[in-house]
């Protein structure tokens, strides 16, 4: 039943206060800084056939003239199909793509610090030997994965040993993905476990041994292997993720997702003929390659095993409620439906279209076609492939759509992170209910936090204020109950993040 949230009423009151809307939630950025080519890690490629150092790099996105000292992070992996631009035979398919840029710059004018991340690719889709294309493609969407791991651990390396360069929270990291990349977002929450890798349609027909080979390629998080074909990087931290989001990707098999693993948000067409909406066949240009389960099967798993809990709360938006007339009750899950192309394109040899937020321009494959080796002919040819399956393709209506990914899936990071504006009541439905109280509610000159119950201290506390400013921070010597002092705090909302000895809990607090 909809009724009116405890948003609202936030919201109200941080006006009635005198604080701005809160961030996260709204642009409240105007420009943005762009800091590119920040290299990530080290790893081989093998694009050429022959093993390669390559240096991995990220173009980092912050809301200029910001003050705050710890952001949420998204980091943005760009659609390719494991291959470069172009030779793809796409238009899109590189990092500085015009919706990777796009969908950055939005998250960076709303207050998060987000990464377009570059990872290796290279597999081989036009080989007659189906175990060929299976194999390249797999050991493609592993090293991307273990690139992932190492972009997330560079952060937090950078946010503990370097000052913390682009002032992140550890604590808050969102993973989404693009077309072939979503299998990389996914992966990041649920590929954890080696068995994961051994199903029967992960074993080479040819010599009966899984595709993955991890005394070849390195564990999951992309340590050990043999010599010349994986780098470490970055050991002795964590890869963990608080969240992933895939737009129009896939998982290898449905039982990669297992209870308590990180909440999953997916937007898809559900007429893809590049990837299933439900599962099926993922085909190149060569013919099958391998079974994989799209969004929609994905997230219904995910709901059915409450990973996606915390999104159950009373939305008031018009993006909810489009998903929710469409979704079948899956919260997470954003279908989308466009016409067949071939009524756009008579003679289209596709049913279905992909990518509507993407749009590209023909000067733009034109001037970078060089740099990829690529002739004027099949520069112009990428550009005319895009439109078999985006016929109606134009700057507007990728906008359009990329509206309709923020409006959905911004307030699902703001809710799962409990970031200022979040939804009252879903750390209690995340967390024992008798695990962390505040009392006395609402406060007047302070308030005291107490942990029993599964949480056996307090280690650290933030206060927030309703516009997202660190106001207070405390850190404790292994203490189970805190008090905060108010001072000279004004009346209004705040977010309190408690550091415990089981991870960080949310919870708010009113200031009479």
């Amino acid at each position: 039943m909809k009724m009116k949230s405890l948003l609202s009423a936030f919201m109200l009151l941080a006006t009635v206060k005198g604080f701005s809307q809160p961030r996260y939630l709204n642009e409240v950025f105007t420009d943005v800084t762009v800091t590119s080519g920040v290299e990530y890690a080290q790893n081989y490629s093998v694009l050429t056939g022959t093993p390669v150092l390559q240096s991995l790099v990220t173009d980092i996105y912050e809301p200029a003239g910001d003050t705050l000292s710890q952001r949420p992070l998204v980091l943005y992996f760009h659609a390719s199909d494991f291959l470069p631009l172009m030779l793809n035979g796409s238009p899109v398919g590189d990092m500085h793509d015009s919706c990777a840029a796009e969908i950055c710059r939005r998250l960076a004018r709303r207050g998060f610090v987000a990464a377009s991340v570059d990872y290796r690719i290279g597999w081989n889709p036009i080989s007659a030997d189906q175990d060929i294309r299976t194999g390249t493609l797999l050991q493609a969407v592993y090293r991307g994965v273990q690139d992932a791991r190492s972009c997330i651990r560079y952060f937090r390396m950078n946010a503990s040993a370097q000052g913390n360069t682009y002032r992140i929270d550890p604590d808050c990291i969102t993973v989404g993905g693009e077309g072939s990349s979503g299998y990389i977002s996914t992966a990041c929450a649920s590929l954890n476990h080696y068995s994961e890798l051994t199903l029967l349609k992960f074993i080479s027909s040819t010599n009966g041994q899984p595709y993955i080979d991890t005394t070849v390629f390195g564990n999951l998080e992309g340590f050990g292997g043999a010599a010349g074909m994986n780098n470490d990087n970055w050991p002795g931290y964590p890869s963990n993720v608080s969240m992933v989001f895939n737009l129009e990707g896939a998982i290898g098999d449905s039982t990669w997702i297992e209870p308590g693993e990180a909440p999953m948000v997916s937007f898809h067409d559900v007429n893809n003929p590049g990837a299933p909406y439900t599962n099926g066949p993922v085909i190149g240009p060569a013919g099958y390659v391998v079974w994989v389960t799209g969004s929609h099967d994905m997230i219904r798993i995910a709901n059915q095993l409450g990973n996606n809990n915390v999104f159950n709360v009373s939305w008031n938006d018009p993006f909810t409620d489009r998903a929710d007339e469409v979704n079948e009750g899956w919260e997470g899950l954003f279908p989308i439906a466009q016409p067949d192309p071939s009524i756009i394109i008579p003679g289209n040899p596709y049913n279905g279209q992909w990518h509507p937020w993407q749009w590209w321009d023909s000067l733009d494959l034109q001037t970078v076609a060089p740099y990829y080796g690529i002739g004027s002919a099949q520069a112009t040819a990428a550009y005319l492939s895009g439109f078999l399956t985006n016929p109606d393709m134009s700057k507007q209506k990728a906008m359009r759509y990329i509206d309709t990914v923020m409006g959905y899936l911004v307030p699902r990071i703001v809710q799962n992170c409990a970031l200022p504006g979040f939804i009252s009541g879903i750390a209690a439905e995340n967390e024992p209910a008798d695990d962390i109280r505040i009392y006395p509610v609402p406060a007047l000159d302070n308030f005291f936090i107490k942990a029993f119950g599964t949480i056996h201290e307090v280690q650290a506390v933030s206060l927030f204020d309703p516009s997202g400013r660190l106001v207070r921070e405390i850190t404790t010597t292994h203490q189970s109950q805190v008090q905060i002092n108010r001072s000279n705090l004004p009346a209004g909302m705040y977010l309190v993040k408690i550091k415990t000895d089981r991870g960080s809990v949310y919870r708010k607090v009113l200031m009479q």
